[in-house]
This record gives C-alpha cells, structure tokens and sequence, in this order.
C-alpha cells in the first residue's frame, strides 16, 4: 500500500505545483494590465487637458502646420509666403492680438528677427494686424507691387497654357481689389492666350472654366499635331518603299 500513496503524494504535489504557478502568472499579467491601464489614463488627462483652436484642433495636431522661419531675405514673393502661412496658422487658434505678435516673432530670425525686436521696443502694445502691415513695409520694396500689377497688365502666353496659368495665378495674388474686376481677369486671361477663339466661342463664365477650355484644347491641339505627324511619317515611308 505503500507505493500508491507516494504516487498519489508525488500528483498532488505536482498539481499543487502546477496550481502555484499559475497564480503567479495571473499576478503578473494582473501588474501588466494595471501598468496598461495607468498609462493609457495618463495619456487621455494629457489629451484632455491641451488646448484647444477655434476650430478644436489641440495642440498636437497643430505643431503639423507652424510656417517654416523667414529671416529677412531679400525676396517679396518670401515675405508674403510667410505673412500668408502665419495668417492661416493663426487661424487655427482663438489667440488674442498680444500672443499673436509674439508667435509671429518667435519664427522671425537674421535681420528680420532685429527688425522685429527694434519695432516691439518702440510699439510695445501694437496689435498684430499693425506689426503685418509695418513687416511688410519693411522687406517688400515700395514699387515691386506696383512692377507687378505692370507685369500682370503686360502678361502673354509665351509656352504652354499651363505656365501662363501658373503666372497668371501667382501675379493676381498681387492685384488690389479695385484694380480688376472679375469680368475684366477674365477678358484679361483670355486675351494672353496664343489661341483665344477656342475659349472665346464657348463663352466661360468664370476664370476657373476658361482655365478648363484653354488647357483642354491645348491637350486636343497636341493630339492632332501628334497624330498628323504619325501620318506624314507613314506617308513618307510608303513612299520610299
């Protein structure tokens, strides 16, 4: 009788073993999942507590969108890139004038970020939409907007009516409002084009469709040219043959 009992003392054992350690396991993976749950809480009250633009855009999505620094170059289309970026950048949060002044200067560096200190020093309580206009005083020449208005008033399609396009665009960002109106851009774009009776037939009601026709035909305009000399080519070698 003796061997059945330490057989059966060696399985209780082995059972009690067993039994142990899957307590332990369960400890562990209990301090994991506690570890888990702390974490995932401490990352929700940062997310809560972050503040927040007007249009409830936290702070961590919009350190995606802070314009690249400017730091006095001597080139307008620079400057008004970046008055632009912090324009829509600021647009995002309901800031008042005062922070705002600060956030335009801390992405000013070089002769700009002198420029700026020198103006804070003597218009301490100046509003933002006052620092834009001074800034702009500042580092866009006097008579380039005036060159540019000329420039726009010259323009002609020289190459492809995609390129005149892009210059189009980017020389009427320029334009003061009273200077053209929309019916006039419009004549005005049309009259450029190397080919205006294609577009001038079908009568565009805005800029956006006549850009539509003009690329459109200029796209047909290649195909035909293309095709034509395919056909001259095939002539030819008929011929030769």
């Amino acid at each position: 009788m003796s061997q059945p009992t330490n057989v059966m003392e060696q399985f209780l054992q082995q059972q009690g073993q067993m039994f142990t350690g899957i307590q332990e396991n369960m400890h562990e993976h209990g301090a994991l999942l506690s570890g888990v749950h702390e974490s995932l809480r401490a990352l929700f009250e940062r997310i809560q507590n972050a503040p927040t633009g007007s249009s409830g855009v936290n702070s961590i999505d919009s350190k995606l969108f802070i314009p690249e620094r400017y730091s006095g170059k001597n080139d307008p289309w620079a400057v008004r890139t970046f008055v632009s970026s912090m324009d829509s950048y600021l647009a995002l949060h309901e800031y008042s004038s005062e922070k705002k002044v600060k956030i335009f200067g801390s992405r000013l560096s070089g002769s700009a970020r002198d420029w700026f200190d020198n103006f804070i020093r003597q218009h301490p309580r100046a509003p933002y939409s006052d620092l834009v206009e001074e800034f702009k005083l500042r580092f866009i020449p006097a008579h380039w907007e005036s060159e540019m208005i000329a420039k726009f008033t010259r323009l002609k399609q020289t190459k492809s009516v995609r390129g005149y396009i892009n210059i189009f665009e980017k020389l009427m960002s320029v334009l003061p409002k009273d200077v053209y109106g929309s019916r006039g851009i419009l004549e005005h774009f049309i009259g450029g084009l190397k080919n205006p009776a294609v577009v001038r037939r079908a009568a565009p009601k805005d800029l956006r469709t006549a850009f539509y026709i003009a690329s459109a035909d200029e796209i047909d305009e290649g195909s035909r040219d293309h095709y034509s000399r395919r056909s001259h080519g095939r002539g030819r070698n008929s011929q030769f043959k």
